[in-house]
């Protein structure tokens, strides 16, 4: 929250000068999940998009089988 990043968080036991301690390492995944919310953003435009399409396309159907009557 502080930095305003994404960060995948590693960590595991060493032994250092006799003692037993903890090395962690950060790695910056900002930008992977900047575009994996980008990409999902986008997924679900397309989904509300085939969903309209699919209303209007059953709407057209039945428009044309009340004409053909």
């Amino acid at each position: 929250p502080l930095t305003k990043r994404h960060y995948l968080l590693k960590d595991r036991l060493i032994e250092w000068d006799g003692k037993v301690a903890r090395m962690e390492i950060a790695f910056d995944t900002t930008e992977s999940e900047i575009e994996k919310q980008q990409l999902k953003f986008t997924l679900e435009a397309e989904k509300r998009l085939q969903n309209v399409l699919v209303y209007y396309i059953v709407k057209m159907a039945l428009v044309l089988q009340l004409l053909k009557c």
